[in-house]
């Protein structure tokens, strides 16, 4: 029984294959039309021809196997003569063959069918068609085959049925023209439109134009969505380190922050430079719509201190903000410094401390010539006037015991005196050696502050000429 149910099956396929015809599709001639287009159209009927379900249509490609083997080709091969050696090299039963043109504004599409054992045309049609070639392709070319085959027509939406048509850009406010007419700016919605192939055109300043062709499907609200490409280059060029300047095509443009946002496209120099740090230096290309964001960090650069102080063992302190750096150099030493703005101060021995504000460029030197003051002469000067403050100190504490001693014996007589004359004589000198010990005991006083005073200054001078 199933052996039975096989044999029917594989019968009933096999009289199904016999019976569809073979057919092989030429391509058509081009008349004035560019014959890529003309190549579009042919493969289109053969697409049709398999969904019709009716033939076995042969492949281009094993077409084109064929014919090159045999030394011939399609393109030339025009007449009905030509077309039925070609079938019967490609053993079908029928070719389609014809040509595409066009005629001032008609494009026209000429089919044929031909019996190749009887070499006569079965069947033709001619199909004209005023209107985009586009649609051509999707209406046309299965009209003119279905009524080729003397098959029913399909409907197809026409021309005045009309459609619903949105527009929305970004940006808005875009000028919209549809077919050579304006439809004022974006947001546009057009209620009722015909049903086609339109040319849409947008244009806005700043932005490229759009161009494209739309097909609008009738009863249908069709929308289209575009986002214009602006003509100009967007370029943001930030640096963290401040007072960096920046450079386009050698041109200063500011400090730290650069934004363009309306650059011709086209190929661009950036230098990003600062004294204390190594320049950045690269080559970009813009492209209309670009939006390219650089933030750029530095490296510091490493400049050069030479110093020349005519002696040696220096303690150098070199002080940027709240950081310092020590160094211990001498005479004509030369040291990798990094760049920057610094406050110097130079310590030696028996000499004055030096300090100054200096600038020390990246990849440069920086030359100071500096002579130190010595101080050990000042040191010396104080240290005798302190001396001689002291001596003087001693002996008026001297004089002035003695002068106090010498107002006590007067007073002692004074009062031991036994004439008036005496006594009078006695109390004058007492009051005489009182004044004179007042007198030395202030200026003992005094120079006793001086020399209290010089020690401190010494004593100053010392930790200022790191003595002590």
């Amino acid at each position: 029984m199933h052996r039975f149910f096989l044999i029917m099956l594989c019968t009933h396929t096999l009289l199904f294959a016999q019976s569809q015809t073979t057919i092989a599709v030429l391509d058509l001639e081009a008349l004035g039309i560019d014959p890529s287009e003309t190549s579009v159209l042919s493969n289109r009927l053969r697409s049709l021809l398999v969904n019709l379900g009716d033939y076995k249509v042969v492949e281009r490609s094993r077409m084109e196997e064929i014919l090159n083997e045999q030394g011939l080709q399609q393109t030339g091969c025009t007449s009905d003569e030509c077309v039925v050696e070609v079938g019967k090299l490609l053993g079908v039963q029928k070719m389609l063959a014809g040509s595409f043109g066009k005629f001032g504004n008609v494009y026209t599409l000429e089919l044929r069918i031909i019996d190749v054992q009887t070499g006569k045309i079965e069947s033709s049609t001619n199909y004209d068609y005023r209107s985009e070639i586009e649609n051509l392709l999707v209406e046309g070319v299965e009209t003119a085959l279905r009524n080729l085959l003397t098959l029913p027509i399909r409907k197809f939406s026409s021309q005045n049925e009309p459609g619903s048509l949105q527009i929305v850009t970004t940006p808005e406010a875009a000028s919209i023209y549809i077919d050579d007419k304006s439809y004022g700016s974006t947001p546009v919605f057009i209620n009722t439109i015909n049903s086609g192939y339109h040319d849409i055109f947008i244009q806005k300043e700043g932005f490229i134009t759009y161009k494209e062709k739309v097909i609008v499907k009738a009863d249908t609200l069709n929308q289209l969505v575009i986002s214009l490409q602006s003509k100009f280059a967007w370029l943001e060029i930030k640096s963290k380190i401040q007072n960096a300047e920046i450079f386009i095509n050698y041109q200063s443009v500011g400090k730290n922050l650069f934004r363009g946002e309306r650059l011709e496209p086209g190929k661009y120099h950036v230098e990003v430079k600062h004294d204390f740090y190594k320049s950045f230096t690269d080559d970009l290309e813009l492209k209309a719509g670009d939006k390219i964001f650089w933030d750029i960090d530095l490296t510091p650069a490493i400049g050069q201190l030479k110093l020349d102080t005519k002696i040696n063992n220096i303690n150098m302190i070199l002080r940027q903000g709240k950081e310092e750096q020590k160094y211990l150099i001498s005479k004509s030493d030369t040291l990798p410094v990094k760049a920057g703005n610094y406050l110097i101060e130079l310590h030696a021995m028996s000499y004055y401390p030096y300090q100054d504000k200096i600038k020390i460029n990246g990849d440069d030197i920086t030359e100071l010539e500096i002579e130190l003051k010595y101080g050990g002469d000042d040191l010396k000067m104080l240290q005798n006037q302190r001396r001689w403050y002291n001596i003087s100190s001693i002996a008026g504490l001297v004089l002035a015991a003695g002068s106090l001693y010498m107002a006590n014996q007067m007073y002692s007589n004074y009062e031991n005196a036994t004439k008036s004359s005496d006594a009078a004589h006695y109390k004058d000198m007492t009051q005489t050696f009182t004044y004179m010990t007042y007198g030395f005991s202030v200026i003992t006083s005094a120079v006793s502050i001086g020399a209290i005073y010089k020690w401190s200054k010494i004593d100053r001078l010392k930790y200022k000429l790191g003595l002590r």
